[in-house]
């Protein structure tokens, strides 16, 4: 093996690795200073609108100062039952009523816990069922990846998915996140510039991936929906998508 060659390659790797960072740092500041230079949410909608971004509802101008959050999976359920009157009288039902429907079924099967919150109720076009989701909640901060999601199907069955998990609290120290136009504009760069984007909602929360752990921390997140039901997670701390 030509060890010269390897460390001469080894030392432009880092190097380029090194270039590449410093820059997307370097940018990173400049939208900053971009963005705080901002006087008025117009001027904000401007900005984005000439980054290819519309908002169809009011937007936080910043986030809240927060921590890591330290958790622990509880319970990852799966129930199915099927309702006669669903299957009869789909075509008749609207997202309140599904709502109801979902309420009942998680009061009947499980239990609500104390700390969901609803978040969204919704018909899927493509699978043709309602989706109602309920998330957990933290000092007054959503847990996205902590749910309960009913799916009531037009064949009358419904199916329950719990996927809880337990708090430990927040840790470390409280820290800064980054503003939320700077997620848009991360989400806007992960679809491409040639891709417009019309944001429908953008909350602050927590939220990662899930891992092979008896314990471990999730960062603040930016999730950002689409209007076409997309979504995206953007670390409050680094700006990178989860």
């Amino acid at each position: 093996m030509d060890w010269k060659k390897a460390v001469t390659i080894l030392i432009a790797s880092f190097f380029l690795l090194n270039v590449f960072m410093v820059a997307n740092l370097y940018l990173r500041d400049v939208y900053n200073k971009k963005i705080t230079s901002l006087n008025t949410s117009q001027e904000v909608l401007k900005f984005l609108k000439e980054k290819g971004i519309t908002v169809k509802e009011k937007f936080p101008t910043k986030g809240i100062e927060t921590f890591w959050l330290e958790v622990m999976p509880v319970e990852k359920i799966i129930i199915e039952d099927y309702n006669q009157e669903i299957s009869r009288d789909f075509k008749n039902i609207d997202l309140d009523k599904a709502k109801r429907t979902a309420e009942k079924f998680i009061l009947d099967k499980i239990g609500m816990p104390s700390n969901a919150c609803f978040f969204k109720a919704v018909f899927d076009d493509l699978n043709e069922e309602y989706d109602v989701v309920y998330i957990q909640e933290y000092k007054n901060f959503p847990i996205f990846n902590s749910f309960i999601k009913v799916r009531i199907l037009e064949s009358g069955k419904i199916i329950l998915e719990k996927n809880w998990l337990e708090i430990e609290g927040f840790k470390g120290k409280k820290r800064e996140v980054i503003l939320p136009v700077v997620a848009l504009l991360k989400v806007a760069e992960l679809k491409g510039q040639d891709n417009p984007i019309a944001v429908s909602s953008i909350k602050q929360g927590y939220y990662a991936k899930p891992v092979n752990a008896e314990k471990w921390q999730i960062p603040p997140v930016w999730r950002i929906e689409l209007e076409d039901g997309e979504t995206f997670y953007i670390n409050g701390y680094t700006g990178e998508a989860e």
